[in-house]
């Protein structure tokens, strides 16, 4: 499966620990967001280099097969993956939309195809990924 996990950078550490998890498990993680550096900021100074970001983005998250949205209140762009992610399934093609943490941001989250998990743990119980070795961080 790809994943596209979605997040505030400041849980990229996390981020990268969990794609490491998950590609030892032999899925394809899309989140090439965790790799790039804060030198794109401000974006207004960076516009050639975080137009192609963001257009390269989109396009992971349009190819892939789950989204995981790590909630926060204080996030934008995570919002922005969601809303993609619901626009491919509207539009016929399958994605599985997850949701960690019970901070609810927007009626959005209940659409019918979004599912709603305590931890990545129990996302991974449910795709059937044996993580017992796996030390889950809080966000």
């Amino acid at each position: 499966m790809k994943w596209y996990l979605s997040s505030k950078t400041k849980h990229k550490e996390k981020i990268i620990s969990i794609t490491k998890f998950l590609e030892s498990k032999n899925e394809q993680v899309l989140s090439t967001w965790i790799y790039v550096n804060d030198d794109i900021k401000p974006f207004s100074k960076n516009i050639e280099k975080v137009s192609i970001l963001a257009d390269k983005f989109v396009n992971e998250v349009l190819d892939a097969d789950i989204l995981v949205i790590f909630n926060d209140r204080e996030g934008r762009d995570l919002y922005t993956e969601f809303g993609l992610a619901l626009a491919k399934n509207h539009l016929g093609q399958e994605i599985k939309i997850y949701i960690i943490g019970d901070d609810e941001a927007s009626l959005m989250q209940r659409h019918p195809i979004v599912r709603h998990f305590k931890n990545i743990k129990e996302v991974f119980v449910f795709e059937n990924i044996n993580s017992e070795n796996f030390i889950f961080s809080d966000f």
